[in-house]
């Protein structure tokens, strides 16, 4: 019984507004196949040292206070012009 209810999670999945680009879809929608947790998307965190903010595509927390991150692009989005959206790259 567990595994029809999951398999109907599965296909009640729907997409959802935060994926940035078609990699990203595919990717969570791998995961969702994949039976992961689905993650949290596009969570912001500030460098303590720095004070630079910076984005990360899916995240999860662990049960014992970890934290999970997976980034699709990389810093692509940090240096290429077309994926900037109007932001400077202030290194």
């Amino acid at each position: 019984m567990r595994h029809a209810r999951r398999t109907d999670e599965r296909q009640r999945a729907e997409p959802t507004p935060f994926a940035e680009n078609g990699g990203e879809a595919r990717a969570l929608a791998a995961m969702i196949l994949c039976w992961f947790e689905p993650p949290a998307q596009q969570v912001e965190f500030t460098d303590p040292q720095t004070g630079k903010r910076y984005r990360v595509d899916f995240l999860w927390r662990t049960r014992d206070g970890r934290i999970v991150v997976v980034e699709l692009d990389e810093l692509v989005k940090y240096r290429d012009p077309q994926m900037m959206d109007g932001r400077c790259d202030r290194r």
